[in-house]
């Protein structure tokens, strides 16, 4: 077998507490790129999501929000998978980003004007 395989248990990203997941990297010995895999199963404060996106790589700050994050309430739990190749001179463009879950008990204010 030319891959390696992780099985996460338990961690951190960003404040968001990982329940569990995996990390896959193919053509581990080869002269072919291979492809990394990593899925996780994320729960947390939904402030906790949009102070890590705010942040480099992706720089989504408030403005882009229309809100400030740190007013945001409400918890999230869902799954996210990245995808990319394993080579030296990565793309974002060759990142692939899937995220599915729930939002409970929301607040963003300001997001319609004169609601929260």
């Amino acid at each position: 077998n030319n891959a390696l395989k992780i099985k996460i248990e338990s961690g951190d990203v960003g404040g968001l507490a990982v329940k569990g997941g995996s990390v896959s990297i193919s053509e581990i010995v080869s002269d072919k790129d291979g492809e990394v895999k990593i899925d996780l199963k994320l729960e947390g404060p939904v402030s906790s999501v949009f102070s890590y996106i705010a942040k480099d790589p992706i720089n989504m700050n408030s403005e882009s929000f229309g809100f400030k994050p740190a007013d945001s309430k409400g918890s999230v739990s869902f799954d996210i998978g990245i995808t990319f190749p394993a080579i030296r001179d990565l793309l974002a463009e060759q990142v692939d980003v899937v995220a599915k879950g729930t939002v409970t008990d929301a607040l963003l204010p300001g997001v319609v004007r004169g609601m929260s």
